[in-house]
């Protein structure tokens, strides 16, 4: 997600298993997934990611390029209704440029994992010379 953000020459981009509201994700302790403040990592800290970019603003920049979410509903790294909400406000942007169809979003059955049917579809529409 962040190296298609940053760089124009990625035609697509699927993100799998690590999409939802970060702020949560990294500072408030859930049931449904694991706070990055209640483990022992520090690479998820990037400097002001917290309050300044979210996970759907990161998404902005790879707008209007093809986009593919997939989540588990089992993963607990992200949560699945969190991320659901999250592309909601990616699809908007999408929608506003009546581009609808360059942004999809998946649940699957299953924890963390890259499922990859539909990514693999996708990327296949947007990567085609």
């Amino acid at each position: 997600m962040y190296a298609a953000a940053l760089d124009r020459r990625l035609a697509a981009c699927v993100v799998s298993g690590h999409f939802m509201e970060s702020t949560a994700k990294m500072v408030r302790p859930s049931p449904h997934y694991t706070a990055y403040i209640e483990v022992d990592y520090n690479y998820p800290f990037f400097s002001r990611q917290a309050t300044e970019f979210a996970d759907a603003d990161i998404c902005s920049l790879i707008c209007p390029r093809g986009l593919h979410i997939e989540q588990g509903r089992e993963d607990r790294v992200s949560y699945w209704k969190m991320a659901q909400e999250e592309f909601r406000i990616v699809q908007g942007w999408y929608d506003r440029l009546g581009l609808a169809d360059r942004a999809t979003f998946e649940i699957f059955e299953g924890g963390h994992f890259v499922a990859g049917q539909e990514a693999f579809t996708m990327l296949g529409r947007w990567l085609k010379p």
